[in-house]
Order: C-alpha cells, then sequence, then structure tokens
C-alpha cells in the first residue's frame, strides 16, 4: 500500500515522472501545456512526436541540428534562443501547425529546407540586426543579404524588388499558397523552390528570369498552364514534373536545354511550343503531348532556308517544308532532297528549305525511311554553340546568293545549325541553287575545249566571273 501510494505522489507531483524517454539531460518538459524548453543542443531526439505544441529554445543552445524537429506537426509556435547561430537541414520540416517564425539576430546559417513543408506558416521575421538575413519590411520571408536570395517563404510571402533570386527549397510544401508575384528583379528560380505547392494555380515568370532549377515546380498540381519568357535559357529537369493539371506549355526562343523529365507524368498536358531548338533530356515531355517547334528561317530567292539539328529526338518538317542532305567533295557541293518522309532522324544535320517562315517541326515517333549516308552537314549540340576555326562554312545569304559562307575564326554558329568543314581555303564560299550542286572553278580551271553558254543561251569564249553553262552543267566561275 506504501508503495502504491509514493507511485501517486511522484505521478501527480514530479514532471520528471510524466517526462517521454526521449528527453535528455537538463531539458525540462511541461505537460501541462505541452511545452518543451530545450536546454542542449537538440539533433534529432525530438522527430516524429506530435505531442510537442511548443518549443522553448534557451539561450543555452547554439545550434539546431538537422531534421531536429522534423514532422512534429503539433508545432504551433517556436521560440528560438538569442545565442542559437545555425538552423540544420530541415530542422522543422513538415511542422504543418507552425504558424509564425522569429529568427533572432544571433542566427548565421540556415540549412536547406529547414521550414519545408511548413503549409501553416503565414508570418517569418527576422530579428532586426541580424548581419546574415533580413525579412524586408515584414514581407514574411527570409532573405539572405550577401545575395539577395529569398532562402524561405510562406502563403502570405510578398516578394521585395531587391530579390534577385529565389532559392532552392524557398517555398517547398506551401502548398496554402494560391498566388506569387515574381518581381523583375528576379534572374533565377533555385532547385525545388516551389515543389509541391498544390494549391499554387497561376504563375507569371518574369522576363528577367533566365534560369528554372531541376524540380522548381514539381508536383505544383493546380498548375494548368505556363509560359516560359524570352530570356530564359535553361529548364532544369523534373522542372514541372507531376504538374498533374497542366495542359498548355509556350517555351521561349532563348532555351538552349530542357532537361530530363521535365514535363514527364504531366497527364493532361495536350500541346507544347517550342521557339527554339533546344538539347532535350530523356522522357522529357509527356508522351500524348504534341511538341511542336516554330523555327525562324531567313528568306531568299523566294524561299526561306535555314538548317537543323536534333542530337535526341526526331522531328517532322511541316508540309511547306523540304528537307535536304548535302555531299561535298572537294570544291563541289551537292544537294539531295530526302523525299521518302518529312522526318529528320536524332543526330543527323540537315538543310530545309520553305515557302513559309516559321518553319514547324513536330516531335515523332514514327521511323523514317531516308537514307542519311553521304551527307558532310555537321550538326552543333552544346548550348554554347560552335565556334569557327577558320575552316566552318555556314549557311547564309551573301553576295553571291544563298550558300555556305566561311566563318571568321572566333565567331560562333548556335546551338541546332548545321555547317560544313574544310581547309580549302582557296574557296570562299559554296553556292547552290536550290537542289542543284554548282561547281566553282576559277577562268583558268575552264578547259579550252569547254564549251560555255551564259544563263541567256548565247555561247561565250572569254567567261570572267559568274554564272555560266559548261558542258550542259550550271557553273559558277569565281575568277
Amino acid at each position: 500500500l506504501l508503495s502504491i501510494l509514493a507511485l501517486l505522489c511522484l505521478t501527480v507531483s514530479g514532471a520528471w515522472a510524466q517526462d517521454p524517454d526521449w528527453l535528455r539531460a537538463g531539458d525540462v518538459w511541461d505537460y501541462e501545456d505541452n511545452t518543451l524548453t530545450v536546454n542542449s543542443n537538440p539533433e534529432d531526439a525530438y522527430a516524429y512526436n506530435n505531442e510537442i505544441v511548443h518549443v522553448d529554445i534557451s539561450d543555452a543552445v547554439t545550434s539546431i541540428g538537422d531534421y531536429a524537429f522534423e514532422g512534429c506537426e503539433g508545432l504551433t509556435s517556436v521560440t528560438i534562443g538569442n545565442s542559437v547561430t545555425s538552423i540544420g537541414e530541415g530542422a522543422f520540416n513538415e511542422c504543418s501547425g507552425l504558424t509564425s517564425i522569429t529568427i533572432p539576430n544571433s542566427v548565421t546559417s540556415i540549412g536547406m529546407s529547414a521550414f519545408g513543408y511548413c503549409s501553416g506558416l503565414t508570418s517569418m521575421v527576422v530579428a532586426s540586426g541580424n548581419t546574415t538575413y533580413d525579412s524586408r519590411e515584414s514581407c514574411n520571408a527570409i532573405i539572405e543579404k550577401a545575395s539577395n536570395t529569398l532562402i524561405f517563404g510562406c502563403k502570405n510571402t510578398i516578394i521585395p524588388t531587391s530579390v534577385t533570386s529565389i532559392g532552392d527549397w524557398a517555398f517547398y510544401g506551401c502548398t496554402g499558397m494560391t498566388s506569387i508575384t515574381i518581381p523583375n528583379s528576379v534572374t533565377s528560380i533555385g532547385n525545388y523552390a516551389f515543389r509541391s505547392c498544390s494549391g499554387l494555380t497561376s504563375i507569371t515568370i518574369p522576363n528577367s528570369v533566365t534560369s528554372i532549377g531541376m524540380s522548381a515546380f514539381q508536383s505544383c498540381s493546380g498548375l494548368t498552364s505556363i509560359t516560359i519568357p524570352n530570356n530564359v535559357t535553361s529548364i532544369g529537369g523534373y522542372a514541372f514534373q507531376f504538374c498533374s493539371g497542366l495542359t498548355s506549355v509556350t517555351i521561349g526562343n532563348s532555351v538552349t536545354s530542357i532537361g530530363m523529365y521535365a514535363f514527364q507524368s504531366c497527364s493532361k498536358l495536350e500541346t507544347v511550343t517550342l521557339n527554339s531548338n533546344p538539347t532535350i533530356g530523356a522522357a522529357a515531355f509527356q508522351a500524348s503531348a504534341t511538341v511542336t517547334m516554330n523555327l525562324t528561317a531567313n528568306a531568299a530567292g523566294g524561299a526561306y532556308w535555314m538548317t537543323f539539328y536534333n542530337q535526341n529526338y526526331d522531328f517532322e518538317a511541316d508540309a511547306n517544308t523540304q528537307v535536304f542532305k548535302a555531299a561535298l567533295t572537294g570544291t563541289e557541293l551537292e544537294l539531295t532532297e530526302l523525299t521518302t518522309d518529312q522526318t529528320v532522324t536524332k543526330n543527323n544535320a540537315v538543310i530545309l528549305k520553305s515557302t513559309a517562315s516559321p518553319i514547324v517541326m513536330t516531335l515523332t515517333s514514327t521511323a523514317s525511311s531516308n537514307d542519311f549516308s553521304s551527307n558532310s552537314l555537321l550538326g552543333v549540340s552544346a548550348a554554347a554553340g560552335k565556334t569557327s576555326d577558320g575552316t566552318m562554312f555556314v549557311l547564309n545569304k551573301g553576295s553571291q546568293g544563298v550558300g555556305f559562307y566561311k566563318l571568321a575564326s572566333g565567331k560562333t554558329i548556335g546551338l541546332g545549325k548545321a555547317y560544313l568543314t574544310t581547309a580549302a581555303s582557296a574557296r570562299e564560299f559554296f553556292l547552290f541553287d536550290e537542289a542543284t550542286g554548282i561547281e566553282m572553278p576559277t577562268v583558268e580551271d575552264v578547259n579550252a575545249d569547254a564549251v560555255v553558254y551564259d544563263l541567256q543561251g548565247r555561247r561565250v569564249v572569254n567567261p570572267t566571273k559568274g554564272l555560266y553553262i559548261v558542258n550542259g552543267k550550271k557553273v559558277f566561275i569565281n575568277k
């Protein structure tokens, strides 16, 4: 009986008798209001303890370890002591009940996803005097001062115009956010920046943005359409994967790379419009989507001309367009039209001639029967383009018409284009007329017995520079 009474006394009067087994020496658990007072540097000892409602991190603590309070869904408020200098990776990840956080001026380091999936957060404040972070006049965000990078935000965040980049994991799991305005000051959107913001129904990416990081909008299932502006050059892998509400995508004319799975598993995606010819990663698009390129061609001689090359995918030219390969022998260029079908298979460079511009190329999975052998055209696969060493010839409209003209050393031809290469420096260009190869001899090269006519059918004894019919073949005499 005495032992039973002693146990009851300990139970009701001694807080330590109610302490969970995850408490460490020096920490105090007040079981009446579910408050944890932390007096030693917490690592991950408190993870998944949903009975915690309040956490008071005392001034004895200097760091909060990685994933220290991850998954404490019942946690509604945190007081961080003035001696804490670092908050670890994922420290408060998935604390969905947390509504506000104040970062004291002592904190100089915050790990990635420290507040990820804190979907209830409405207020993020940095105490005045912090030399590393601030919250820019109560914008409800944590901003790294040195880089002007927004590293954490919440559903009430207003991004200041002083911010130049949105950091990795910045709004990760912010399911309550429905819309946000990105100012024109922002130039990059980081990896995972808006991942799993399932409530986000629309977003406008400003023209100032040049890069979109890996998984930046992954699982944003509320998005229905997206426009990538013309200044964006790269879209990271998985960037819009699992955006199940997405129906259309328009991508600007400066994109040089689209990462793997970027628009994969977007089950409702119907159309993707590209306005450039970028490198495209594996399984970048939902298989059911129609992917087209609108490519601007140059007008010359009553037609529109351009070269085309894609390293990883097959594209079919529109009905207005002819497709040619080119065989270079010495200084003679012979074009052959590929007429079996309009498909340009991956890793084959071609010339396109069209009656209209833009030329529309459509991603296809239908096999081609075209013969691409004996093709001297080379394609550019590097995002930065191909720089000439003085032996490169590129398609252009020059003084002698449409042809392949020498590209000066140090000049660059862009991604997705094609070129010829030769060390025959005596020839300044290769000229062709539609699908007919034109030789380019000098006056001295023309045999004395050759029968030469001008284009009006008149016999010429001493030809000079220009176009002639020599022994029944069209020839451009260079000099």
